[in-house]
């Protein structure tokens, strides 16, 4: 370090005869233990505070969705149709397959003599046994088509997979639109179909429609966690 004379004739640092004051740090200019540990401490809350709400934020939306509530028309008959029973719009004549909105005991005309009610079904798991809510009086149990029609809700917009199983053929609209026609028999239990729907913010709709030809009757529908990225 360079060193100059003073007025008594000592050497003085460069630093001192600028008049600049060199501080040293001591454990009695540091905050006290008691202080540094509070501040240890709300660090570490503040830390966790964030990661749970960083946590929460992911997990929402990221469990699935299982319908229980249900209004289901089961047992229009199709025995004879001059089509395919799956392509047939059975809804035609009060707002269509794309356009119905049922209410619980709303009938549904099927000829002169026969008109079958939407009943209000609580189901105890995703899946719904159509051959148990039949409502046809005839008691008939074979070549026939059933309607199911649902809501619920979604925090935001967003793409989600339905997973479905049916016994026999289906098809599925969510919003009015048609998302899913299944050929063939998936039965209830096995790997089901799946399919990317576009979900709106709010209620959303959903109608499965199953036909019957003989033996078991239903399907099992739900929609699956979203998305998360990471």
């Amino acid at each position: 370090m360079e060193k100059q004379q003073g007025a008594g004739g000592e050497l003085l640092p460069t630093s001192e005869r600028s008049g600049a004051k060199s501080v040293a740090l001591t454990p009695s200019s540091l905050p006290p233990s008691s202080l540094r540990f509070d501040l240890l401490v709300t660090t570490s809350l503040l830390l966790v505070l964030l990661g749970a709400v960083y946590s929460f934020e992911e997990r929402r939306g990221s469990e699935a969705i299982f319908l229980r509530d249900w209004l289901i028309l089961a047992g229009i008959p199709v025995a004879g149709a001059e089509s395919d029973p799956l392509e047939l719009d059975w809804l035609q004549n009060v707002g269509g397959e794309a356009g119905i909105r049922p209410r619980a005991q709303m009938a549904l005309p099927i000829d002169s003599r026969l008109s079958l009610p939407w009943n209000q079904v609580k189901t105890a798991s995703d899946t719904v046994v159509l051959l148990s809510h039949n409502a046809n009086p005839t008691g008939i149990t074979s070549n026939l088509v059933g309607y199911a029609y649902g809501e619920f809700e979604v925090e935001s917009s967003e793409q989600r997979l339905i997973a479905i199983t049916h016994d026999d053929e289906a098809r599925v609209w969510i919003n009015g639109a048609l998302v899913f026609t299944g050929r063939g028999v998936r039965p209830l239990g096995e790997t089901p179909s799946r399919f990317p729907v576009e979900l709106k913010a709010g209620a959303n709709s959903v109608l499965v429609k199953v036909t019957q030809g003989d033996g078991g009757w239903g399907f099992s529908l739900r929609i699956e966690p979203k998305m998360i990225q990471r």
